[in-house]
């Protein structure tokens, strides 16, 4: 929006509103979280030259934008603020500098607190620290939003941890893009879909939304450990050149350890799709799949992925297929259910052509009208 104000892809669909901030969000930033995201811009560059979550809504707002916008506070980017990117606990008092952080950007207008719990820095948060950001957006009126911490192995569990938030909060909760990955954890649906309702029925405001598709879209971020993602984007490409730490790294990405659920392994390399490189030499693999480009090097499909994420600077936009059409078709039936694209609003033309995009972004509601 701040490239490209129209959001052709959403607005062409009918969607008059643009609710954004998922685990992360455009503010509150400090003046060198500000200026670090600047240096990881890619293709899309804007200059960040707001601080607090109402100065971004008002920069849209000044250099005009078609769709109405709101936004969630991220709790990775409060934490991010007073911790930085790497795996540590608040002190109390950094606790309580975090909650006000949340409080203000209410006041701003954010619609509530948002946790994206799969990626860093927002993994390391533990269940405390989310209850007690999740109270003061409730007590300002407001919502928690998830990215649950599993969608997977875990999800009952995950589940389980969304409903202790909204009781202990009081505030209202939302399962962001609700799905079953993995083959072998596709059956589990039943069992979600009754902890939901049962929390529903015990008095506690949860809901979900979807988007109508088998197939993700993220980053190879998804498919490595949380611990070489310590520290930020720069640390994890600086760890992955050490050759002891890529041994380590290989084999945890083919044979996971318990507590990391990978996207590549519930995919499969043929099941990941490269859509988007900062790296212009790299952006002829767009497209292809990591199974493609894995046979193209002569290397393992891990090996790739270390690789390409090395020589691109960025975690690499990747679509995953992990889910089962029946799941899709069973949750769109659901009556606490919604819709969301889950993509950028984005043109079909100019810098936006740099890169692919999963086609959710410009076909998630006619797809849920038509089919």
């Amino acid at each position: 929006l701040l490239v490209d104000g129209r959001g052709l892809s959403d607005l062409v669909q009918g969607v008059t509103l643009e609710v954004t901030g998922e685990g992360d969000s455009m503010g509150p930033l400090t003046d060198a979280v500000a200026a670090r995201n600047q240096a990881r811009q890619d293709d899309i560059k804007y200059p960040i030259s707001w601080r607090s979550l109402g100065g971004y809504l008002e920069t849209l707002e000044r250099r005009g934008v078609s769709l109405n916008v709101a936004s969630m506070v991220g709790a990775a980017t409060v934490r991010d603020d007073l911790l930085g990117e790497a795996d540590v606990q608040p002190t109390p008092q950094q606790l309580v500098e975090m909650r006000a952080l949340v409080r203000q950007a209410m006041l701003d207008g954010a619609l509530g607190v948002s946790s994206a719990l799969i990626y860093a820095p927002g993994t390391y948060a533990k269940t405390p620290e989310l209850k007690a950001l999740a109270t003061e957006a409730g007590m300002c009126g407001g919502i928690y939003i998830t990215h649950m911490r599993s969608e997977g192995n875990d999800l009952l569990g995950a589940i389980d941890e969304t409903v202790a938030i909204a009781r202990a909060s009081g505030a209202p909760a939302e399962i962001y893009h609700l799905k079953v990955a993995g083959k072998a954890n596709w059956p589990k649906l039943d069992a979600a879909i009754a902890r939901i309702e049962a929390a529903r029925a015990s008095g506690v405001r949860l809901t979900a939304d979807m988007y109508p598709y088998t197939a993700g879209a993220t980053g190879f971020d998804a498919a490595m450990p949380h611990w070489v993602l310590d520290g930020g984007l720069e640390a994890w490409i600086a760890r992955m050149k050490d050759p002891a730490v890529r041994a380590r790294l290989v084999k945890e990405m083919r044979d996971p350890p318990p507590g990391f659920e990978s996207a590549l392994v519930a995919s499969g390399p043929q099941g990941a799709r490269l859509l988007a490189f900062k790296n212009d030499r790299l952006k002829p693999l767009t497209g292809k799949t990591l199974a493609e480009v894995a046979a193209m090097r002569g290397e393992s499909p891990e090996e790739t992925v270390i690789d390409l994420v090395i020589e691109d600077g960025s975690r690499i936009g990747v679509a995953y297929t992990v889910m089962s059409d029946d799941n899709v078709r069973r949750q769109v039936a659901l009556p606490w259910m919604s819709f969301n694209s889950d993509e950028a609003a984005t043109a079909p033309e100019g810098v936006f052509l740099k890169s692919a995009q999963h086609p959710r972004a410009y076909g998630t509601f006619a797809r849920v009208l038509a089919r």
